[in-house]
């Protein structure tokens, strides 16, 4: 398996590096396509027997004649050689820019298991977020719908307050995901965890979640397990949220809540450093929201 990752791996290196040089000789390519065609063109037209205005044969004719279809026979097969060089240097091409493309292009399902981020060192993966791009695809899609049932992607490609909307939808995605397992870490770290009942619901909650996902959805690889525990870590992290609201003598209203410990407040950002959160910017700029759970 490792192998096969590294001849991947060499595969893309080898493909990033070639592109300039393979866009440089499809320019070369075409261009000497043209100039021997309009060579074959010119021959042909001087091959041609010309059927009126023919003066009587001599033997002097007749053989100047034979030297000059020699000559223009063996001028003939030199450019067939070369337009058969180039198609084939054209062919080489076309195999290696498809080559490129299959080991570049991103793949959201094959890439499940990468690491999206980390906090203290542990590591999380790509597929922890599909069940939150789901919802927040959802509550925007809404928005679109709203905006132009005709032509939802006309809202998603707006641009408001110096950001695409789609851009946007895949900030919050991240924050609230990254806000909640760094919070249930949080929880977890002095030992707070959910009830057996809790855990009941959180289960089937995600079950019936699950069983209401459209082709679509399941097609990246959503199961019912990440949704439960994107569902536990959810519920963890707001049962500590409230705790800390508690001790620090906070009103315990959504609002406050959200202006002191949401994804937007300096505890989010403050606590994002203290666990030394890294994001992997090259895995997550290969992601783009707008129609990956939804049509």
């Amino acid at each position: 398996m490792n192998t096969l990752k590294k001849i991947g791996d060499y595969l893309k290196s080898f493909a990033k590096k070639t592109l300039p040089v393979i866009r440089k000789t499809w320019e070369i390519i075409v261009d000497k396509l043209t100039e021997v065609w309009n060579k074959i063109v010119d021959v042909c037209k001087n091959v041609l027997p010309q059927k009126r205005g023919r003066k009587p044969a001599t033997k002097k004719s007749v053989s100047a004649t034979v030297k000059g279809k020699t000559a223009a026979k063996k001028k003939e097969q030199k450019i067939t050689y070369q337009f058969i060089a180039v198609a084939g240097m054209i062919v080489a091409a076309l195999l290696f820019i498809s080559i490129y493309r299959w080991t570049t292009e991103f793949s959201y399902t094959k890439c499940l298991d990468e690491t999206l981020f980390l906090y203290e060192g542990k590591e999380v993966e790509l597929r922890e977020i599909t069940y939150y791009i789901m919802i927040e695809e959802e509550a925007v899609n809404k928005s679109a719908q709203e905006y132009d049932p005709q032509n939802v992607n006309s809202y998603w490609n707006l641009h408001l307050n110096e950001s695409y909307v789609s851009e946007k939808a895949k900030e919050t995605a991240l924050n609230y995901c990254v806000r909640d397992i760094l919070y249930a870490y949080k929880a977890s770290e002095i030992g707070m965890e959910l009830s057996e009942s809790v855990v009941n619901d959180l289960r089937q909650k995600a079950a019936n979640i699950y069983e209401g996902l459209t082709e679509k959805q399941l097609d990246l690889g959503l199961t019912e397990e990440d949704i439960y525990q994107a569902l536990y870590n959810n519920q963890l992290a707001d049962d500590w949220v409230l705790m800390m609201a508690k001790q620090e003598g906070r009103t315990l209203t959504e609002k406050v809540l959200s202006a002191y410990y949401g994804i937007n407040s300096y505890f989010f950002k403050k606590t994002k450093a203290e666990l030394d959160f890294v994001l992997n910017d090259k895995l997550w700029d290969e992601v783009h929201l707008g129609s990956m759970t939804i049509n």
